[in-house]
């Protein structure tokens, strides 16, 4: 729960995780920037069952199967997932294959940006009891709904700066100008 894998590389199979006769149980996590030489840069399953709930496979390299490669009797359960495929979407309920919109993976910041698809697609149930936070430590529900496992990004406060919003914005589509406390009066400025 609440784990980034990353940069990690493998000679053959499963850049991320290799499960082998194992059925882990994967929440809120992204795989990003794995590599694998053969299959399954993210994740390989042989002849496992693993569950992933509320995760991004995005970014990942193998030669075939670049996010998830499933060999032998693998059965995984998969939901409310953004996995990378070429076309459609990895089987199972409410996944999706959409670019996460991370906000620098190649300075491996995988958080998400306010534009995401990741945004209130998450499921609140599969959080196991106790998980309040994401791996910074920021509230996790967003919307009432909870966004696959990255934390909402910081937004800039037109008067205070950076701050960590707890709800979706609407961003307008022109830019909104900064403005200062200051006061207009008819005999002149008042800051």
């Amino acid at each position: 729960t609440n784990c980034v894998f990353h940069s990690n590389i493998a000679e053959t199979y499963g850049g991320g995780i290799y499960n082998d006769s194992a059925s882990p149980v994967i929440t809120n996590c992204t795989f990003s920037s794995n590599t694998a030489i053969s299959k399954g840069g993210g994740i390989y399953n042989e002849n496992s069952s693993p569950i992933l709930t509320n995760c991004i496979l995005w970014g990942d390299e193998a030669y075939s199967s670049k996010e998830v490669h499933d060999s032998g009797a693998s059965a995984p359960s998969v939901e409310h997932c953004n996995i990378w495929l070429e076309s459609g979407t990895y089987p199972g309920k409410n996944n999706i294959n959409q670019d996460p919109a991370f906000i620098n993976p190649s300075g491996k910041d995988f958080r998400i940006d306010l534009i995401s698809p990741c945004i209130d697609g998450g499921s609140n149930p599969a959080v196991p009891a106790g998980i309040i936070s994401d791996v910074e430590g920021d509230p996790r529900i967003l919307d009432r709904r909870f966004p696959f496992w990255l934390r909402q990004v910081p937004v800039t406060n037109l008067f205070n700066g950076p701050e960590h919003q707890p709800r979706r914005l609407l961003v307008p589509a022109l830019p909104v100008p900064r403005f200062s406390w200051m006061r207009i009066t008819r005999f002149g400025r008042d800051s």
